[in-house]
């Protein structure tokens, strides 16, 4: 994306709003802003989870979109620029290698993933 790298997943929920609980709980997406329309449940978060996404916000939340995209682009080494018009996927192993894993990681994660995403299909 033209400002920085956006899970799709998360953006196809975004564009979508089908999400379970979603539209109680996550406002139509009006420009680029959504705000909460309630407190959202956490039931499918370990506590580990939510402690990780509560420091993140805590150490950005001052910050504006534009702080945010150049924060991406300097600590994110898998974004890469593309045309404001297109979309690039980043691909499972630039992060993991951004990471530091190893290729014998990488390929054990990468098996595990796409085996999570066809029993994810079959399960529906």
């Amino acid at each position: 994306m033209r400002k920085g790298p956006a899970i799709s997943e998360v953006m196809n929920f975004v564009k979508r709003r089908n999400a379970p609980g979603w539209k109680e709980t996550i406002s139509p997406l009006h420009g680029h802003a959504l705000n909460l329309l309630q407190k959202p449940k956490y039931e499918s978060l370990t506590r580990s989870e939510i402690e990780i996404l509560d420091a993140v916000a805590a150490e950005h939340f001052n910050r504006s979109t534009d702080d945010l995209v150049d924060w991406c682009h300097s600590n994110c080494p898998e974004y890469e620029e593309v045309p404001l018009s297109k979309r690039k996927p980043i691909e499972l192993a630039s992060i993991l290698k951004s990471e530091g894993k190893s290729e014998a990681q990488i390929e054990k994660i990468e098996a595990r993933a796409e085996e999570l995403s066809e029993l994810q299909e079959l399960l529906g």
